[in-house]
């Protein structure tokens, strides 16, 4: 915890690149690690101030808790394909984080975008349908709905459910999405297109 120069910021920062090295050398190339540095402490310092979704002026790092690469298993998910309707979904994500009771999730994005496809909140909306990742935010937070012990006790694991953040870190704030999911879209069951299965 600790504000951007704190010790302890620069060393999760550190720890953050040498982890996802294959990955940043696939996005950015050879010669970037100055570049990566600065686009992840971008990501971390981002302003996440979204409709009525999130209010944190200071990035992720202002946040209570904190916690990287959190597995889940989702297993109430029906797929409209003709597999076993016993399925289950399991992946990472890769922030989840509390802030002023709530829990949120968030999810960094490399995607290079036309200037039409973050121009605002509608156009990153339009982006995110078109690339699946809709489908993903939807994963992600019936995952963390049902941590949050939404099975059980549905309205107060919604209440303290914050919902999903998106960055697109190459473009700073103007590439921060934000959506909380309603608790009838929690609770129903999830359809997979054939396609997207």
């Amino acid at each position: 915890k600790g504000g951007p120069s704190s010790l302890a910021f620069q060393g999760e920062l550190n720890r953050l690149i040498e982890k996802n090295a294959l990955e940043i050398f696939n996005t950015f190339g050879g010669d970037a690690a100055n570049a990566i540095r600065e686009s992840l402490l971008t990501s971390l310092t981002t302003p996440l101030c979204v409709l009525d979704v999130v209010d944190m002026p200071l990035g992720i790092w202002q946040a209570e808790n904190i916690v990287c690469e959190v597995n889940f298993y989702l297993p109430d998910v029906c797929a409209e394909t003709p597999l076993p309707q016993e399925r289950f979904f399991k992946g990472f994500i890769d922030v989840v984080f509390s802030h002023g009771g709530k829990t949120y999730f968030a999810d960094w994005k490399t995607d290079r975008l036309e200037p039409a496809q973050w121009a605002n909140h509608v156009a990153l909306r339009d982006t995110m349908e078109g690339r699946g990742y809709e489908l993903q935010l939807q994963l992600y937070s019936k995952a963390l709905f049902r941590a949050l012990n939404g099975a059980k006790s549905p309205e107060r694991a919604y209440e303290a459910f914050g919902g999903g953040v998106y960055l697109f870190i190459r473009y700073g704030e103007g590439g921060v999405y934000a959506r909380r999911p309603t608790l009838a879209e929690l609770q129903a069951p999830l359809r997979i297109e054939a396609d997207q299965a």
